[in-house]
Order: C-alpha cells, then structure tokens, then sequence
C-alpha cells in the first residue's frame, strides 16, 4: 500500500507487485525456480532437468504410490501395472489418474500422452524392445527412442558392466533423456548391481530414494515428512521386536518370503521346474521387511532380491512361517495349494500343517510409502504367530488366512488343513505392538 514495489522475477523479466500477498507468492515461485537447473544421478545414468515435471507416467505400483504419498497426483498423467489393490488412503487421488494398461504400455500410450518424467520400480519399466520367439520390452526406433544401446543402456561407467560384458538386455533411459523425458528407476533394481544399495536395501534406501524424488520434483518439505511418518513406523517396529524378545523370550522366527512357485523358476532345459520355488533373497526389499520386523530370512544369504531355491531347501532351512505373496496376477491362495498338493515331505513340514502363513500384497516387495507400516504389521503377524493373538489392526495389506477358507480351498488335496482345537493365547488376545512395548517396559 504505501507504492508499487518492483522485483526481477525468477527468468530475468521485470514484474510490478501491488500488495504483500502477491509479493509472498512471487518469492515462493521464485525460490521454486531456482532450483532449477538441477541435475541428479539415478542408477549410473545422469539428467539435467530445467524445470519441474509436470506430465509423469508412473510404470509400477510403489513409484505410483510415492507420488501419491507426496502430493503429485496433479503432475501426473498416467499410471500403469497395479499389482494389487491401491493403497486405501490414497484411493481417491489414484482414480483420477489415467490408467494407461492393467500391466506395462505399449510405447505409443505413452507418448499419447507427451510424457516428461517416467519412473519405474523395475529395470524392466525401461526395457528395449526386442523380437525373436516372441517380443519383449517396450521401447523402440517407432517412437524415435530406440535403438537402445551403449553407455547408460547395457553397460555402465565405474559399475560392473562393461562393453564386452553387457547387461542381460538394454534399457533406453539415455535416450528417452536425449527425447527431453527425465527417468528415474528405483535403486534397489538398476540394471548394474553395482549402483544397488551395498549390503542390501535398508531403511535408509527408502529415504534416500524420497529425498531425491523430493528434489526432482520440488516437493523436499513434502518428502522430509513422508520420511518422519515411515520412519515412526519403522522406529515402532524395532522396539516391538525388542519387546517380544524381553516379555517372551522368544527367538526370532524363521521366514520364506514365497513369491512365485511352479512358473518362475527353471530347469536345466528351461522349462518351469515344480520343484523350485521363487524366494525372497538377501538384498532386496523383502528381506529388508523381514530383517524390519524381527523376522530371519532362512535364504538371506542368496543375492539379489528374490532368488529360486528347492523345495529340500525350503525343508532343510525349517522355516517357522511363509509369508506368502499375493498379487492380482499370482493369488497367494495358489501357492498356498501348491504347498498343500506337491509332496509328502511338505506336507509334513510344520508350517504346512499348522498353516502358519503371513499373506502380503506384492507392491510391499518394493519400494514404497507402505514399507514402514508393512513392517510394523509384520510385526503384528509374528505376535499372532508367536502368541495366538488375533486381533490386529492391519493397515497395509498384511494379513492372515481365514482357517474355514483355507479348509475350503485345501479339501481334496494332498494334505487338507485341519482346523485346530483354540489354544489360550500367550498373550492378550487384543495385544498390539504398542501394548507388547508397555507391557515390556514394566518387566525386571
């Protein structure tokens, strides 16, 4: 009020202001502004962007789900390959997102609709496409992407890959860069494992990859407390571990993450082996959820993040519980048939015929906003499993089986479940992690 004030905007133009508040958004625009150019680094592969990205195509459910948790449903333009349900909380923002394909698009969907961001949860997501015996991949010379190949594509600067030792196929992120499209792939799957997080993904791979999503988009305040709510999670996780240790005596539980059986993995000839199962392994994010939770992870030792292993290896390694994967594509009440109909030395195997089985959605097998509760809720699982309590308030998709189900979809197999006679639990059958901290915290 007391005269015009004159400010050099962000790009260099003069601009007249007539009040504070107007004044008060033109500095926040132009502290945005600032922050670009940036450039950022994401699996040996390097872009500069000039502004934030305004029309993002998300490959996979857990890079879907970090933008929703961060609030950039409004710089989206399509998403793609679900592979369960939607996390209920972000539901409402997600449906008005366009839905390009129930798995990956075809190339020309998405440029249809004139992309400048992909992000991808897997190496796959940014896969060129290729034709022998059938055609795979997703990116070619039709849209003027491909050919996909060299540095940044199938081998990689400082990594483990080299141009006589490429990787397994080529991934175009250089040249939808080159295209003016920005990518970014989640850490846990480059395409070069030396670019993997070292020792395996752990809580801090998850906030690191917020944190640069954070930047890239211009949302840091946004990402720093996405971070602390994970984090609350993840801290609530660890002291309940604790507690079950201190109030029960209880040794960790022995887990198989159960991915996929019958077609995954196999045989010396290539054909689907029945008596391999796929697994999680020891670096990806399913061991970090076990590891999170108070879990061992009887294949640990095997790198990558899954990995296929025998059914003798399953039985030698005497697991307590399978937490058995269920996705839209491979229902988890599939392999738990599986388990009920191979052989006699399974059905023999305690957690066959207890039934003691964890259910998770697949898109808690990568990074993601529901990490942290996934791992709070694991927690949960190994109360019921280690005290009988049953009443558990799930929030990310973890669950049980209901034993009149599993009684249902067993009759006629192999070895059917049997209900079994209730036990008293250990414990108070209403127990949650909170109530396991204090009735810890009041022992000698």
């Amino acid at each position: 009020k007391g005269g015009d004030i004159d400010m050099t905007s962000c790009q260099g133009s003069r601009m007249m202001l007539l009040s504070s508040v107007p004044m008060m958004l033109m500095l926040v625009s132009c502290a945005a502004g600032q922050n670009y150019p940036t450039t950022y680094t994401t699996c040996g592969v390097t872009h500069t962007l000039q502004q934030s990205p305004n029309r993002t195509v998300t490959m996979n459910q857990g890079v879907t789900e970090f933008m929703l948790a961060m609030g950039l449903s409004s710089k989206m333009v399509g998403t793609a390959y679900l592979d369960d349900a939607i996390w209920p909380r972000y539901r409402g923002e997600y449906e008005k997102i366009p839905v390009l394909s129930s798995s990956y698009p075809t190339e020309a969907e998405i440029m249809a609709v004139n992309p400048d961001f992909i992000l991808g949860s897997y190496r796959s997501a940014f896969r060129e496409k290729t034709c022998t015996d059938k055609c795979r991949g997703i990116f070619s010379n039709a849209t003027d992407v491909g050919p996909c190949g060299g540095l940044g594509s199938d081998w990689f600067a400082g990594g483990s890959t080299s141009a006589n030792e490429p990787t397994s196929y080529s991934t175009c992120r250089p040249q939808l860069h080159a295209k003016g499209i920005g990518t970014w792939l989640e850490p846990v799957s480059c395409e070069d494992s030396a670019f993997r997080p070292q020792g395996g993904a752990s809580e801090e791979t998850v906030y690191a990859a917020i944190r640069q999503m954070g930047e890239i988009f211009d949302v840091r305040s946004t990402a720093e407390q996405l971070i602390s709510e994970i984090r609350n999670d993840f801290d609530i996780a660890e002291k309940t571990v604790a507690a079950l240790d201190k109030s029960l005596g209880k040794t960790k539980l022995k887990a198989v993450w159960l991915d996929c059986v019958k077609r995954c993995c196999k045989d010396a000839q290539g054909k689907p082996d029945p008596n391999q199962v796929y697994v999680g392994a020891g670096t990806g994010v399913p061991n970090m959820l076990m590891k999170e939770a108070g879990f061992t992870n009887v294949f640990s030792g095997k790198d990558g993040s899954w990995g296929c292993v025998t059914i003798s290896d399953v039985l030698n390694a005497g697991p307590d519980v399978m937490v058995i994967v269920d996705a839209s594509w491979d229902p988890a009440m599939e392999k738990i048939e599986f388990l009920h109909n191979h052989s006699s030395a399974l059905c023999e195997a305690p957690f066959v015929k207890q039934a003691d089985y964890i259910k998770i959605p697949f898109s808690a097998s990568t990074l993601g906003p529901r990490n942290g509760v996934a791992a709070l809720d694991m927690v949960s699982a190994a109360i019921h499993v280690t005290t009988g309590s049953v009443a558990m308030n799930f929030q990310s998709g973890v669950s049980f089986f209901d034993p009149d189900e599993l009684k249902d979809k067993t009759t006629g197999l192999r070895c059917p479940f049997t209900l079994p006679v209730a036990e008293a639990p250990a414990i108070a059958p209403n127990a949650t992690p909170e109530m396991v901290i204090k009735t810890s915290s009041e022992l000698p």
